[in-house]
């Protein structure tokens, strides 16, 4: 969507992004969240099956590094990806606002 310069209230000619477009973006971002959630959850069995199983206290704490490593990773892609889903919410709200002006 093209929006030409505003000369009232000193606006340049910009280019916005149809709302289908964000909210598809949005959705994409919303499903990585579900995934990495749910390895999250799939991590948490893996801890059950380490504690349960008969396993020599340097092969636990190897797997317990390895997921502890696995879970620092998803945290930081859950961070990041809730700073994308925060900027793609303020443009549909900005797209939104300039399709009622």
């Amino acid at each position: 969507m093209y929006r030409s310069s505003d000369t009232v209230f000193g606006l340049p000619a910009r280019i916005y992004r149809e709302p289908d477009e964000i909210r598809l973006d949005i959705y994409e971002v919303k499903r990585s969240i579900e995934k990495i959630n749910s390895r999250l959850n799939i991590r948490g069995l893996m801890l059950d099956m380490v504690t349960e199983e008969e396993l020599s206290p340097s092969e636990v704490v190897t797997a317990l590094e390895s997921m502890l490593a696995e879970a620092e990773d998803a945290l930081f892609q859950l961070k990041e990806l809730k700073r994308e889903l925060a900027v793609l919410e303020e443009e549909l709200y900005e797209v939104k606002c300039e399709l009622q002006t």
